[in-house]
């Protein structure tokens, strides 16, 4: 679906002041956020979709292992209660900071690649360390914990009615959807403000004109 064709009136797999991701009524905001996600689970999940059925389709989740880890970590992720993306977030200047102080990788001494937290969420330097891929993939392998029935059961069911088809079954799920964000946006802004307000003019009664003659 082309953006032009994109609008909040109608649009197949998404309705107008609701959740993109599961429907539900978007609550009011007093400051006029014009989110589109109801949490961040959500937003994740959407996300989540997006990757997989990207991956699925040009056939990485099939041929590269990198993807389908990534596939796997943001699955435990998501069954975890979400990522907590902006909360991770490491700083510019952090991440500069934690790279010259480690240099290494600090589990096996080779060259260091990503930026690990240690525990938790907190961006302090203290708990942040430098490691290569692989050990930084092994210590996440570790923190996970095996997933329920019906953990899997979500997971089946998310495959199979929003990855697997061919098309989108919402229209977060496409590949389209950064395009139509930012419209989709600007829509839910102006009708959680209203329509702009017309400045006032002064007008003036031409018959109250006197003419200096």
């Amino acid at each position: 679906m082309s953006e032009s064709a994109v609008t909040a009136e109608h649009v197949e797999g998404f309705q107008p002041d609701h959740c993109a991701n599961c429907f539900e009524q978007l609550p009011g905001d007093p400051n006029h956020r014009p989110h589109l996600f109801c949490s961040e689970l959500c937003r994740d999940t959407a996300a989540l979709v997006r990757y997989w059925r990207s991956a699925v389709r040009d056939g990485r989740f099939e041929t590269d292992p990198e993807v389908r880890y990534a596939v796997q970590i943001q699955i435990a992720h998501l069954l975890a209660g979400g990522y907590h993306g902006q909360a991770r977030t490491i700083p510019a200047e952090t991440r500069t900071l934690v790279k010259e102080r480690d240099k290494v990788c600090v589990s096996c001494g080779g060259p260091g690649e990503e930026i690990d937290h240690i525990d938790g969420d907190s961006n302090d330097p203290e708990n942040l360390q430098l490691l290569c891929k692989d050990c930084h993939h092994g210590k996440t392998a570790e923190s996970l914990v095996p997933a329920s029935t019906e953990q899997m059961d979500f997971v089946q069911v998310l495959f199979l009615e929003r990855v697997a088809p061919d098309e989108p079954a919402r229209l977060c799920d496409g590949q389209d959807w950064r395009q139509a964000e930012s419209r989709l946006r600007a829509e839910r802004r102006r009708r959680l403000v209203g329509p702009p307000k017309r400045s006032r003019r002064n007008s003036l009664d031409p018959s109250t004109i006197t003419w200096l003659t």
